[in-house]
């Protein structure tokens, strides 16, 4: 890792959760999405939906500029496992944005 880019995680904190659990996204979290229950999820979900989006580059896309908030409010939760209302509703515009059609459809395509 470049020393910008660490400079930069450590000011902003500004990058997402890596590791096995943000490569997996369970069947009863897409089964959720399937009958529109994205509102219901508690945070850990919603941030493991958050950390999928952001490490897979076809689902990235069409995040634009909003994937640097989604980085920062990963960050953030992680290291203090806490979500702000605001934060939840805007996550769910984004995501509401960027994948007006099906999210469960394009996240059945990569898991």
């Amino acid at each position: 890792m470049k020393l910008v880019d660490r400079l930069r995680s450590w000011l902003f904190g500004a990058t997402p959760y890596h590791g096995g659990e943000a490569r997996r996204i369970g069947t009863s979290l897409i089964e959720k999405l399937v009958h529109g229950q994205l509102q219901q999820l508690d945070d850990d979900e919603l941030l493991r939906l958050v950390d999928f989006l952001l490490t897979t580059s076809q689902l990235r896309v069409p995040l634009r500029g909003n994937s640097r908030f989604l980085e920062s409010v990963s960050a953030r939760y992680h290291r203090r496992r806490q979500l702000s209302s605001k934060q939840r509703q805007a996550i769910y515009n984004i995501l509401e944005r960027a994948y007006p059609h099906n999210l469960a459809a394009e996240l059945r395509r990569f898991t």
